[in-house]
């Protein structure tokens, strides 16, 4: 895929970006814990947001207990990777979803 990367430090600055950028984002991969904004506060205003509600998130994150991962889901999350992760494994779920919005 040819992408353009947007790098933020935690959820409220990829708030900003994906304010932007007009929703013009066709995924976004998260840690989980962040400062500032943690990824379920960024994940709900996120999908409170009916112009961004579309976009596929994918959480990475080292917390791998039945009760995140279920949390990350009903909040609307795509996918999740956990730490440490394998790049096969980025790449294959990247492609998976970004292939989708083709």
């Amino acid at each position: 895929f040819n992408c353009t990367v947007f790098e933020a430090d935690h959820g409220k600055d990829a708030l900003q970006i994906i304010n932007d950028k007009k929703g013009n984002i066709n995924l976004i991969l998260c840690d989980l814990m962040m400062p500032i904004m943690d990824g379920f506060t960024f994940l709900k205003t996120l999908k409170g947001m009916p112009a961004f509600q579309a976009i596929p998130v994918i959480f990475l994150t080292a917390k791998n207990d039945k009760e995140t991962v279920t949390k990350c889901v009903k909040m609307g999350a795509k996918d999740f990777i956990v730490k440490p992760y394998d790049l096969a494994v980025v790449s294959e779920k990247l492609t998976k979803y970004l292939s989708a919005k083709s």
